[in-house]
This record gives C-alpha cells, sequence and structure tokens, in this order.
C-alpha cells in the first residue's frame, strides 16, 4: 500500500532516507531476461530501442536490458516510453498502478533500486575499480552507493550517500522521503518547480 504524501511547509525539505513500504526495493536476483534479449549501451541512440518495452539499467555494466512487464520490481526505477510526454524516461515501478514519475536532472536514487543482478559485494568490488577513494567512503561510513540522474540523462555515482530524491518533470513538484511517509518539498510560492543550471528554481504558475 502506498502511503499518501505529508506536505511540509517550508522552504525546502531535506529528508534523506529511503522508502520503504509497498515501494521497498527487491532483493538482488538474477531474473531471465526478455527472450533473445541483446543488452544495449546505455549510451547508444534512443531509437534502438522498442517503445513498447521496459528496460532495465545495469548501473556496473553501463547497459539496457529489456526486461519483461512481468519481471518489473515494485520501487525499481527502469527506462520506459511515456506516451503522454513522447519520450523515453526513467520512471518508478508501483506494481498495479504502473509507472510513476518521470525522472529529471538532479533526481537521487539508491543503487538497490536499480533492479541489481549483483551482490552488494560485486557492485562494491566495480566501484572500487572506477573509484576508490569513494569506495573507501562508503565502506568507512557504512552507507550504499546512490545515483544521480544528470542533465544529459545518464546516471552517474553520488559523492554522498542519501535517501531517494525525485523531480517529477510531468508535474514539475519535487519528492523526498523519511521513512515511509513521501514528502513534498515545497517553496513559499507553491510546489512548482524548474531545473536551471545545476539547480532548483521555484516555479510559478
Amino acid at each position: 500500500m502506498l502511503h499518501q504524501p505529508r506536505l511540509l511547509a517550508t522552504v525546502a525539505i531535506l529528508l534523506l532516507t529511503l522508502p520503504v513500504s509497498g515501494l521497498q526495493a527487491a532483493q538482488p536476483a538474477a531474473d531471465a531476461a526478455a527472450p533473445d534479449a541483446v543488452p544495449v549501451p546505455v549510451e547508444a541512440d534512443r531509437g534502438l530501442l522498442n517503445q513498447a518495452k521496459d528496460y532495465r539499467y545495469d548501473p556496473v555494466g553501463r547497459q539496457l536490458w529489456e526486461i519483461p512487464r512481468e519481471s518489473l520490481r515494485p520501487g525499481c526505477v527502469y527506462l520506459t516510453y511515456a506516451t503522454d510526454l513522447q519520450q523515453w524516461t526513467w520512471s518508478q515501478w508501483a506494481g498495479a498502478e504502473g509507472f510513476r514519475f518521470a525522472l529529471g536532472p538532479g533526481s537521487v536514487i539508491p543503487g538497490e533500486q536499480f533492479h541489481l543482478t549483483i551482490s552488494d559485494a560485486e557492485g562494491m568490488r566495480a566501484i572500487e575499480a572506477r573509484s576508490p577513494e569513494l569506495a573507501r567512503k562508503f565502506e568507512i561510513q557504512g552507507a550504499k552507493p546512490v545515483l544521480r540522474l544528470d542533465e544529459d540523462d545518464s546516471w552517474r555515482l553520488n559523492p554522498t550517500s542519501c535517501g531517494a530524491r525525485v523531480f517529477d518533470e510531468r508535474t514539475g513538484r519535487r519528492w523526498e522521503w523519511h521513512g515511509p511517509e513521501q514528502a513534498a518539498v515545497v517553496h513559499l510560492g507553491g510546489n512548482q518547480w524548474r531545473y536551471e543550471n545545476g539547480r532548483y528554481l521555484p516555479a510559478y504558475r
């Protein structure tokens, strides 16, 4: 069951914990890929993808894998084609409710919410190979890696570990989580935001 959002009337709300309850990410397991599935480099032209299919992102190999709808895990993030936006978008699967959010730049998602098929130890070894200093930092702090969506629609390791933060391009709203509660990030003039030059700025209707 998804929890109803709780509006916190402050200039900015920074609640840095993971979503739980109905949107917990499942434990890593090797799910069956779609028949005859061939990985596509995440940097590849989106025109190579099938708009009727969904894709799992492998942050270690930086590849997209076609995945059957019945194999999607609630709470995990996938690349899917949004017909209302007429574009490919990263979105969170919410089970019977379908996809929610059109993740925009600056969104931060814990690595475990990418439908990983490797263990935490394997993932940490991959991070260590790319960024030894960051891997040591995570190990010392006992924190887990999180990924940040950049303006070029690519995911990169966030230098600090934190909970999920979502900028929904479909609605212009921002959300963050504290325990089971989904909280809106608002400003004095409302709850609409725009992303400009690496910052979120209030948007007014």
